[in-house]
């Protein structure tokens, strides 16, 4: 009977070391997964400060009489382009948070 128990602690003792190695690589996982969002972040706020500046120099080129519609024009195509780099970022956000919160969800299994 002590030799059925060595081996149930045996097997117990494996599929704890195995656990813990799963956690520590979905530790690992959502640790990269939180720098991935803070760039992702940062990434979101250079891209709102570059749309704000742009279009504030599209507002003062839409003033200004001097500037041709062609310009205007160039500056709507980058806001534009800016926008949509935006929405990717923030998509890819969502992406990785999800991913972030099912690997928390894992590590607290």
């Amino acid at each position: 009977e002590i030799e059925k128990l060595n081996e149930k602690l045996y097997l117990l003792t494996s599929n704890l070391e195995e656990n813990n190695k799963k956690n520590e690589e979905i530790k690992i996982k959502y640790d990269l997964s939180i720098e991935e969002i803070n760039l992702l972040k940062n990434n979101i706020k250079e891209s709102m400060i570059q749309v704000k500046e742009i279009t504030s120099e599209r507002d003062i080129a839409y003033r200004s009489l001097a500037n041709t519609s062609e310009e205007v024009m160039n500056k709507d195509i980058e806001i534009n382009d800016l926008k949509i780099k935006l929405k990717e970022s923030v998509a890819n956000c969502e992406e990785i948070l999800a991913f972030a919160e099912q690997a928390a969800n894992c590590k607290n299994e």
